[in-house]
């Protein structure tokens, strides 16, 4: 089913390529530096593959917090492939409410593409964060080296990433949704090599209320209940897990 998506993306893509004389791209720089490394395509390649990679993807000028990556309906341009910082993607319904559909951090992928060739959701940056593209171009340059398979299974782990998502979404229990979103956000920030139990918040509490499918009010009880327990620690701009067992019992469906 990924390999299906991947390619059915190509096909999409194919009619509209990036313009790579914009003035915000330029070649990418030397990927051995790039700490982000560990978790994109480039962790998976043969040294003599990463040599290839400043000839097949691109990246751009970074941008600033707020600043949009792409819109919906907008003709596709990309995959983007987040090289630092955060990102949100959302949609917005009939009625003008957002909803927040994800949260990307580096290594992930954006830039899902509808039947008509535009993006489905928006992405906007969460903070100064840059992104690494990739054009219809450079995924046949990827099959044409060895590297087809490796984008699959970039594109199956983060598959993966969203099913223990929904299915966090399943629980009807709003400290159970809180508990399984930091665990489950640990566990990406850990895969980094960063801490699994202090997760940096970019993103504002209305969007991850929105994210979790509940209100501003209600994930503002939980995170005050979970203070006051030292189950947490929370600031305006981190969440620090204070005792992982307690919140692995509330949020223990994601494990």
């Amino acid at each position: 089913m990924v390999g299906n998506s991947l390619r059915r993306q190509s096909e999409l893509m194919h009619a509209y390529e990036f313009d790579t004389s914009d003035s915000n791209v330029v070649p990418l720089g030397r990927c051995a530096s790039c700490p982000t490394q560990v978790a994109c395509l480039s962790a998976w390649l043969e040294p003599e593959q990463r040599a290839l990679l400043p000839a097949i993807f691109s990246t751009r000028e970074p941008l600033a917090a707020d600043t949009h990556l792409y819109r919906a309906g907008e003709s596709v341009q990309a995959q983007f492939h987040v090289r630092s910082g955060a990102f949100k993607s959302y949609a917005i319904n009939a009625d003008g409410d957002e909803y927040v559909t994800g949260f990307y951090l580096p290594g992930d992928v954006l830039g899902q593409v509808q039947q008509d060739g535009c993006y489905a959701d928006s992405a906007v940056a969460l903070e100064t964060s840059s992104v690494c593209l990739l054009t219809d171009t450079g995924v046949s340059r990827c099959a044409e080296h060895g590297m087809a398979g490796l984008l699959l299974r970039q594109h199956a782990e983060k598959a993966t990433d969203q099913t223990r998502h929904h299915l966090n979404l399943k629980q009807t229990s709003a400290p159970a949704r809180f508990a399984g979103f930091c665990l489950l956000y640990g566990d990406r920030l850990a895969a980094l090599g960063r801490s699994r139990d202090f997760l940096p918040t970019p993103m504002s509490r209305t969007d991850i209320a929105s994210y979790l499918g509940m209100t501003l009010e209600s994930l503002s009880r939980v995170i005050s209940k979970l203070s006051k327990t030292r189950v947490i620690r929370a600031t305006p701009d981190s969440i620090e897990i204070i005792e992982r067992d307690a919140l692995e019992k509330i949020g223990g469906h994601v494990r």
